[in-house]
């Protein structure tokens, strides 16, 4: 895939790759042999044995949304033309297909200016504060009861591990597609 910023780099072509993923399927049959001229066979299909949850591209309202994602991805320093995205990324080893836990609400990372007021649920981060302006660079922190404060190590690190400053994709019932299906049945067969 090729992940420009938001915009078009000239010559920039296949720069991040969506998350390579697997599956096991099964099926399980039991043949029962009913006199001499019929065959019963019991057998269950079982697709996505162990429930593995893959994201898709299918869960994007629109552009839009699909730039929120993207842009909320910790995506490696060496991805070509990161420097030319338009927007500062915060090092990592995101991917497309990266995926915040379930159950997890989202924590949004703020890069930039502080503004007067922030939002007390989110991360804010500084790459490069201005002189006297009191903030650490990248450093996080948050605003609680009125100040800014650096964000408790302990918190940072679960908001890291459970990936929740990802932006979902907002049409949530198509971002997977994979769940683990179960089909059974009964098949007779006669010999004349």
């Amino acid at each position: 895939d090729t992940w420009a910023g938001g915009s078009s780099i000239p010559g920039l072509f296949s720069n991040v790759q969506w998350h390579d993923y697997w599956n096991v399927d099964i099926r399980l049959s039991k043949n029962i042999q009913l006199a001499n001229f019929a065959n019963v066979e019991f057998f269950v299909d079982i697709n996505n044995v162990f429930n593995f949850k893959y994201m898709t591209d299918y869960g994007f309202v629109n552009y839009e949304d699909y730039r929120s994602y993207m842009t909320s991805l910790h995506l490696p320093e060496n991805t070509a033309g990161i420097e030319q995205f338009g927007y500062y990324n915060i090092a990592g080893e995101d991917q497309p297909g990266d995926y915040r836990k379930t159950g997890v609400d989202y924590v949004p990372i703020e890069v930039g200016n502080f503004p007067d007021e922030g939002n007390s649920r989110a991360l804010y981060f500084d790459p490069e504060p201005g002189e006297g302006s009191g903030i650490e660079a990248k450093t996080y922190y948050r605003y609680v009861d009125g100040a800014w404060q650096k964000a408790d190590q302990s918190f940072v690190n679960q908001v890291m591990d459970d990936k929740a400053y990802i932006d979902m994709p907002n049409l949530t019932h198509f971002t997977f597609l994979n769940p683990r299906d179960i089909f059974w049945g009964i098949r007779l067969s006669f010999e004349l």
